[in-house]
């Protein structure tokens, strides 16, 4: 149920490999939507973009954009990109022995961890009142990321809102391109979710 530090847009085919993997780090091999496991990548002079072709289906796959993902990605979201002009070039001979040929990829991301990125978060509740979250763990089920944050206690009254709140939920949404936290859809999400955070947390504490 770990949440592991996958992007985003490579959810769809990344397959992580091995027990190592962890929300600080994750290697896996790069999968197409039709299953095939060879491509041709294709990389610009700069090594700011790259991406794969499936060698079976023709899918095109963006592995990696310096303007849109990583760190400068990250900060800088539509407000800054590299100059990516140059086009992207067929990285398709075996550099051994110069032969044209289709390759796996092989990926290992590593992270800082979630809470790095999502120490301290703000939710508005129904009266038009700002709630301060502190992050406090991630899973992962059926290909959706949750995050769960407990209220921020600095007084009497955050004592109060805490204990009123308890644990709260979210879920990570796309929308316009851009990563967001949402409430659940329904009740019956949020029990799920809710028992496996519990058991994930109770589980921590134990350890």
């Amino acid at each position: 149920m770990t949440a592991y530090p996958i992007p985003t847009h490579l959810k769809p085919f990344l397959t992580p490999l091995g027990e190592k993997n962890s929300e600080l780090s994750v290697t896996g091999v790069i999968r197409c939507k039709c299953g095939h496991l060879l491509f041709t990548p294709y990389a610009n002079e700069a090594g700011t973009v790259a991406a794969a072709k499936c060698r079976s289906c023709g899918s095109k796959i963006l592995l990696f954009h310096a303007g849109r993902h990583g760190w400068d990605g990250f900060v800088a979201k539509a407000g800054y990109l590299y100059d990516l002009s140059g086009r992207l070039t067929a990285m398709d001979t075996c550099p051994h022995c110069r032969q044209k040929t289709a390759f796996g990829l092989r990926v290992s991301i590593t992270s800082a961890g979630r809470q790095d990125f999502i120490d301290e978060s703000e939710l508005t509740d129904e009266d038009g009142n700002d709630i301060e979250l502190e992050y406090v763990d991630a899973l992962e089920l059926d290909g959706q990321t949750y995050m769960a944050f407990f209220p921020v206690v600095e007084d009497d009254a955050d004592e109060e809102a805490a204990e009123e709140y308890g644990l709260v939920i979210l879920k990570s949404v796309m929308e316009n391109g851009e990563e967001l936290l949402s409430t659940l859809d329904s009740d019956e999400e949020l029990d799920k979710v809710y028992d496996l955070f519990m058991e994930q947390i109770l589980a921590d504490e134990d350890e």
